[in-house]
């Protein structure tokens, strides 16, 4: 193997794994954010979402979204894939944050063509 082909394969390889780095350090905070965990275990505590999910319910590897924070304020805007041993789905996130506490504003979760707002009943 040539000298320019080892440079090119060494510079390929290094860009792949900071770039690896990167995305497995913004999946980390997403996961992290108190939104997020607010999210989850809402679901996790609804009797609907038990029953079309099944226990236990679990989050997927890669959320989509954004959460912003600045001060005491914020706002979450995600999707997290969610899965149990009957069925998978997606969870849809918007929520706000005041002073340390994260609201959710809409919180549905979604399973086949069945929709279920996670915020009515209060379950």
């Amino acid at each position: 193997m040539n000298r320019n082909l080892k440079v090119v394969l060494i510079v390929g390889v290094a860009i792949l794994l900071f770039g690896g780095g990167i995305f497995y350090f913004v999946m980390s905070l997403l996961k992290s954010s108190g939104a997020y965990e607010m999210a989850m275990e809402t679901l996790r505590n609804n009797s609907r979402a038990i029953e079309l999910l099944g226990e236990p319910i679990e989050d997927g590897m890669f959320p989509m979204g954004s959460v912003e924070t600045s001060g005491s304020s914020g706002y979450a805007d995600l999707s997290i894939s969610v899965s149990g041993p009957k069925a998978s789905g997606k969870l849809y996130v918007l929520a706000n944050k005041w002073m340390e506490d994260w609201r959710a504003e809409h919180l549905v979760l979604e399973v086949g063509e069945e929709q279920v707002d996670l915020l009515v009943g209060g379950e």
